[in-house]
């Protein structure tokens, strides 16, 4: 059987300059993730270093947010199962991350999203709860967060220190995404029952099932790097030329 060539090596500066591609790559930016609703979809930056939108970072809960999206544990039937009124203690926030629609006996009911251990509370890292921030959502106890989040629709910054602090993590990336979540904000809000008690509903006649009407996030993935995936692309494409040149 003919053998395949054997590879020539690439010379040092072409390859080194095919290195020094990849590695810009690696870490460029802060990793960026897509919701899809049933009202649209919304980007939020987590902020694992500081950057433009992250003026703090909060290393610890962004690997415990992404760890949740990579073990796809927010399944397509995930809902908002909070919209704060923003009075009294209930502050204007949607809140989700802690329940899905599954099935059992051939009906509808809300189980709760598969948890990672509880993680510590990351605050005075120089972010705050104002308008478009995503935070994690906890008990009473500090380190309490595990699978649920809310994002603030108005600034809450009292939210930094009540009750030792709700740790920030991200940002919500520009104004159509705050508008989706503006629209998620207008829908009126129902009691159908604890927890459920400042449950958004579209087109709810207020009677009967909740789920058809609940607002569901299909989706949650990360969002590839637009500049990172192009210079990848193309430290990759010059190296397999380099490596055809050379055959």
């Amino acid at each position: 059987m003919p053998e395949e060539p054997a590879l020539r090596p690439i010379a040092r500066p072409a390859l080194l300059l095919v290195l020094s591609l990849l590695a810009s790559t690696a870490g460029a930016a802060n990793p960026v993730v897509r919701f899809m609703t049933i009202l649209g979809s919304y980007d939020v930056e987590l902020c694992q270093e500081l950057s433009t939108l992250c003026a703090g970072a909060a290393p610890i809960s962004v690997a415990n947010f992404l760890a949740y999206v990579d073990d796809d544990r927010y399944p397509a039937t995930s809902f908002i199962h909070r919209r704060g009124g923003g009075g009294g203690s209930s502050p204007l926030v949607v809140q989700g991350g802690g329940y899905w629609v599954g099935e059992q006996n051939g009906s509808p009911i809300a189980e709760h999203v598969t948890t990672f251990d509880p993680i510590a509370l990351e605050v005075g890292v120089g972010l705050s709860n104002l308008r478009g921030a995503m935070a994690m959502a906890r008990s009473t106890e500090p380190d309490t967060a595990t699978s649920q989040w809310f994002i603030n629709l108005v600034d809450n910054v009292s939210l930094d220190t009540a009750s030792g602090g709700y740790a920030v993590f991200g940002k919500v990336t520009d104004e159509p995404g705050l508008a989706v979540l503006d629209a998620i904000r207008a829908l009126p809000r129902f009691n159908v029952g604890n927890p459920f008690t400042e449950l958004p509903l579209k087109d709810y006649p207020g009677a009967g099932p909740a789920y058809p009407y609940m607002v569901y996030v299909s989706s949650v993935g990360r969002v590839p790097e637009a500049g990172a995936a192009l210079a990848s692309s193309i430290a990759l494409g010059s190296l397999a030329a380099l490596r055809r040149r050379r055959a």
